[in-house]
């Protein structure tokens, strides 16, 4: 393997590091707000609100992740809002993660 061909692997990869990084920081941020919020909504007094964030949380548990994104990714367009790969990813991270750190939060 010559240098230069190591530098562009090598290139490649720190690149793919920053995407990583990127979505883990983005999606636990929103996470951890959807988290927050939703855990509030359960703990209402309104049976509305509870049965609203009760609703969101068994959805998005109950639906698997890759399908999740494929919908914000590839469904969003459809409906006219265009989305980024890199902004859909932290979208579905965070909207998915938000409904399981709820329930932790709430617990």
């Amino acid at each position: 393997m010559s240098w230069l061909e190591y530098l562009r692997e090598t290139t490649f990869l720190l690149d793919a590091l920053l995407v990583t990084v990127q979505l883990t920081v983005g999606g636990a941020a929103l996470g951890t707000i959807v988290a927050v919020v939703l855990a509030l909504m359960r703990l209402s007094d309104q049976r509305a609100v509870r049965t609203a964030a009760l609703a969101y949380t068994e959805f998005i548990r109950g639906t698997p992740l890759l399908v999740q994104l494929f919908l914000i990714y590839f469904g969003l367009p459809q409906l006219g809002v265009e989305v980024e790969p890199l902004p859909a990813g932290i979208l579905g991270l965070g909207l998915n993660g938000g409904a399981y750190i709820a329930e932790i939060f709430r617990g």
